[in-house]
């Protein structure tokens, strides 16, 4: 989440060598334990709440699917997006 949070606020790393640090202070320490124990929690609420689980699918591919279309117009409204193309 803390990826996620920071790309939104501050934007991705300009260069390379922010890119590692930034990907270097994530990958280490109480973080990354915090995040594997939260989609570990998240996961075992989704598996042992079957009652649910159908709901939850359903709702979740739709997300996805939104995610896509947002993140496929963000990718064709870059810089030199349509040179790409």
């Amino acid at each position: 989440m803390d990826t996620l949070s920071h790309s939104l606020f501050f934007g991705l790393p300009k260069n390379l060598g922010e890119a590692e640090n930034f990907f270097g202070s994530i990958s280490s320490g109480s973080s990354v334990l915090l995040g594997h124990l939260l989609a570990l929690l998240i996961t075992a609420i989704i598996v042992f709440g079957n009652y649910y689980y159908l709901f939850i699918v359903k709702w979740s591919l739709i997300l996805i699917f939104l995610l896509l279309i947002i993140l496929g117009v963000w990718a064709a409204t870059l810089p030199g997006a349509w040179e790409g193309y």
